[in-house]
């Protein structure tokens, strides 16, 4: 549904969690976490090394959020597969645009939330070094037209 205004942008910039899992499948995977400042771009975390990596923020509900009111997570320029999950919930994206990944995560807030995003990279693929979450990951806050 498209947005009656402009939305609102958060960067979820700053600290983050990353978990290097290497080739490990997400079910077999058990994270060490170190923290890192996002924006980095895969090359600059992992080098030039193929594989999976978890990246988890925490993040508050925004507040005062009206009932024609959506928050989703807004994602630019990944390179690799994209699995998203808040509060254990995957999610899925609202299009398939290749430069813009947009997740409604709207009915899965809680006051305080977990954001997981897990990517497949393999850097050897890609012929720049922009890679991972080299973008600004943003929380948007979009007011739709009521059903």
């Amino acid at each position: 549904m498209p947005p009656i205004s402009e939305p609102h942008q958060i960067r979820l910039r700053g600290p983050w969690q990353v978990a290097w899992l290497g080739d490990a499948s997400p079910e077999n995977a058990t994270p060490s976490f170190d923290t890192v400042y996002l924006p980095e771009s895969w090359v600059e975390l992992f080098g030039d090394a193929d594989g999976r990596a978890l990246f988890r923020r925490r993040f508050n509900r925004p507040s005062n959020l009206d009932p024609h009111e959506r928050v989703c997570i807004l994602l630019t320029d990944i390179h690799g597969e994209v699995n998203l999950r808040c509060n254990s919930s995957e999610i899925t994206p609202d299009d398939d645009a290749p430069s813009l990944l947009r997740y409604d995560v709207t009915d899965v807030l809680q006051d305080f939330n977990v954001l997981d995003i897990e990517i497949v990279c393999r850097p050897s693929t890609i012929p720049q070094q922009d890679s991972g979450l080299w973008r600004t990951v943003l929380l948007e806050i979009r007011t739709v037209a009521p059903d």
